[in-house]
């Protein structure tokens, strides 16, 4: 979903924004892995209240903590369009809030 948000914000002209992947292990030695966007210091997550130790639904900030805890991937672009037909269930999202927003605009 990460990339979805990502290409909308490409879309609307909010650019720089790369997908970043992370993993880190529990006490237990068991690895969780995580996406995100990001541009700069900036995070921009919608999916970290998966994870029980997060309390925000969505968590927009130039100073995360929690982030600085996963050990990074390279980066890679942000955007969906990157990707070309490698993820069609994301594009099938990213065409159903784009008809959304559409009918939104124009009533």
């Amino acid at each position: 979903m990460s990339l979805v948000l990502g290409q909308v914000l490409d879309d609307e002209g909010i650019d720089g924004f790369m997908y970043v992947c992370g993993h880190k292990y529990s006490e237990s030695g068991a690895v969780s892995s995580h996406a995100w966007l990001q541009n700069g210091d900036w995070v921009v997550d919608i999916t970290a209240d998966q994870f029980e130790d997060v309390d925000d639904a969505v968590i927009v900030s130039n100073c995360s903590t929690w982030h600085d805890e996963w050990k990074r991937d390279h980066p890679t672009a942000g955007t969906l369009r990157q990707y070309g037909c490698q993820v069609p269930q994301l594009w099938r999202v990213l065409s159903k809030l784009e008809l959304e927003f559409d009918s939104s605009r124009n009533p």
